[in-house]
């Protein structure tokens, strides 16, 4: 039911990963308006995952490692939904990705 999600392997030249061809450019496009329109003072260091399901209104899930001003010591992992609707708009949401090791046991 949820379609079909493909897992990409980790890329080590500044994190490209393939969907399909020229969908690079649009992982970076999209994180960048993530980080625009949530948090303007990211400054994106690489996208570590992407994965795209296939199902109606389909949707890319990405992660990616920023760095904040206010941290400057530490990357932070982010994760980034996009959701393409049937009129081709696209809404894209941000989340800090929580930190296991932090979390009381």
């Amino acid at each position: 039911p949820f379609g079909l999600t493909f897992r990409l392997t980790v890329g080590t030249l500044g994190g490209v990963y393939k969907l399909d061809d020229g969908d690079d450019d649009y992982l970076d496009a999209c994180v960048e308006f993530a980080i625009g329109e949530n948090k303007p003072e990211l400054e994106l260091q690489k996208i570590t995952y992407a994965a795209r399901s296939l199902s109606v209104g389909y949707h890319y899930f990405i992660k990616f490692e920023a760095r904040d001003p206010s941290f400057p010591d530490q990357l932070i992992t982010y994760r980034t939904k996009v959701y393409r609707g049937l009129d081709d708009e696209l809404t894209v949401e941000l989340f800090q990705e929580e930190d296991d090791d932090d979390k009381p046991k």
